[in-house]
């Protein structure tokens, strides 16, 4: 190989070596200016839905069944709290289980509890917001009971609830 062809072959390295190196820092700094930022919306716990810590409630109800939900969401958000990420994503699957019970017939979700499954296969509820993650994705489950509200029942007759005049008096 002569030193003319040499010095062609050297030549067309150098710009395809300059063109790599050069498309590499461009898609680096492309790549950079172009994370997506991560937006979540705020979720409140919905006025239907009974947490298990607060007891049963008081008006006569009659159970539908279980409900159970799932919500996944991002959790690669540095100005984010993990565990306000965590309460506010339980509020969205708890509205999910009262959207769910709601195709029930249902009136209300009681006994709500969040669940988490560990790695060994394992799982455990919570009477409070417990989520589970990766590191990059997190997920809420949330489960509870579909009830219907039944009609309050007759109050027991009392000398103040009695007409006051006999019944055959009133025709």
């Amino acid at each position: 190989m002569g030193f003319a062809k040499l010095c062609q072959k050297a030549i067309q390295v150098r710009r395809t070596l300059a063109f790599n190196v050069c498309g590499a820092a461009s898609l680096v700094l492309v790549a950079c200016s172009t994370i997506p930022t991560v937006h979540h919306d705020a979720y409140k716990f919905p006025d239907r839905a009974f947490l298990a810590t607060g007891g049963k409630p008081e008006r006569p109800f009659r159970v539908l069944g279980a409900v159970k939900s799932k919500v996944q969401f991002e959790t690669l958000d540095p100005e984010q709290d993990e565990n306000k990420l965590c309460k506010n994503y339980f509020n969205a699957a708890v509205q999910k289980l009262v959207e769910y019970a709601d195709k029930k017939g249902a009136d209300a979700v009681i006994d709500v509890r969040s669940t988490v499954f560990y790695l060994d296969g394992t799982s455990r509820t919570f009477d409070r917001a417990e989520c589970s993650g990766d590191g990059m994705e997190g997920q809420s489950l949330a489960q509870g009971v579909a009830i219907q509200w039944l009609p309050p029942p007759h109050p027991e007759p009392t000398a103040s609830n009695l007409p006051s005049k006999p019944l055959s008096e009133n025709r």
